[in-house]
């Protein structure tokens, strides 16, 4: 259902009860971009969370029960490799919490993804672009 750009879903964490700590969530629509822009859709879908540079410090992040990652440390971690895989299922299918808890960490942008493409022919094509965009995105965040 493009043609009326009805974008629907994707919970985000917007703000923080202070005075009781209890995280308020909402639906929110997810804003249509292009496919082949990798950093446009970072500003547009992680940052919130993740910040402006990466490193975890977004506006959204503060109302989390894990922090976000700094995504600049990627292939710090990783003994010099960027972790190319694990960042794309990472953003495609979401990021479980350790064992034993429930919920996600970071929650699965595939859902958010093809509902901006519903119904046209590629979609998992589309789909699959921004996600290898936006991890190429994050490659080029990593410290030097």
């Amino acid at each position: 259902m493009i043609g009326g750009r009805y974008h629907f879903g994707l919970v985000l964490i917007m703000t923080a009860a202070v005075s009781t700590a209890q995280v308020e969530t909402r639906n929110v629509s997810i804003r249509f971009t292009s496919p082949f822009a990798g950093e446009e859709m970072y500003a547009s879908y992680c940052s919130a969370c993740h910040g402006d540079k990466g490193k975890g410090d977004g506006p959204a992040a503060a109302a989390t029960t894990t922090p976000p990652g700094d995504l600049t440390t990627l292939s710090k971690s990783h003994n010099g490799q960027f972790p190319r895989a694990h960042v794309f299922f990472s953003i495609l299918n979401g990021k479980a919490r350790k064992r034993g808890e429930q919920g996600f960490d970071m929650p699965s942008w595939k859902g958010p993804f093809y509902s901006l493409c519903a119904g046209q022919r590629g979609c998992d094509a589309e789909v699959q672009m921004r996600v290898v965009r936006l991890t190429d995105y994050l490659e080029s965040l990593q410290a030097k």
